[in-house]
């Protein structure tokens, strides 16, 4: 099993992006717990702080192929959503969430990023003219927030 991006919730758990699956080690209980997700390709992640893990994710199945988004709940540790597929996506590469809650998609051979609504799942912002953009996770620097200052 390969791993590719990974983030901390806001109770400290490591999520980590594989092939197939949203892993998570509970660190209560000490144990990696898994979510499949059917997507072949999970690349960058952050967890926001709503208690989402979100997945760069080139979905790549026999008769099937997209990109964009997938969604794992990270409380109840269960699929929401395997694509949410985003209009001119080629290969996302990294996943950031705002100050705002957007959550950030940055697409390496579209030369974009992309502002995705995370509750209608709309892009409300394409950022075009980058030159192969790449990052793994926390581009806004969010997620240190999100672990600093946890929800509660």
């Amino acid at each position: 099993m390969w791993s590719y991006g990974m983030s901390l919730d806001q109770y400290g758990n490591p999520w980590v992006a594989n092939a197939g699956t949203a892993s998570m080690y509970d660190v209560a209980t000490g144990q990696w717990q898994q979510v499949p997700t059917g997507n072949r390709s999970m690349r960058g992640m952050m967890v926001d702080a709503d208690d989402r893990a979100w997945f760069a994710v080139d979905f790549i199945q026999v008769g099937v192929q997209g990109c964009g988004l997938a969604v794992v709940d990270a409380v109840e540790r269960t699929l929401i959503d395997s694509l949410i597929e985003i209009e001119g996506c080629v290969t996302p590469v990294g996943v950031s969430i705002d100050a705002e809650g957007f959550v950030w998609v940055v697409d390496q051979d579209a030369n974009a990023a992309f502002k995705v609504n995370p509750d209608t799942y709309q892009v409300e912002l394409r950022v075009d003219g980058l030159n192969g953009p790449y990052t793994y996770s926390d581009m806004t620097g969010r997620a240190l927030n999100l672990i600093f200052n946890p929800a509660g």
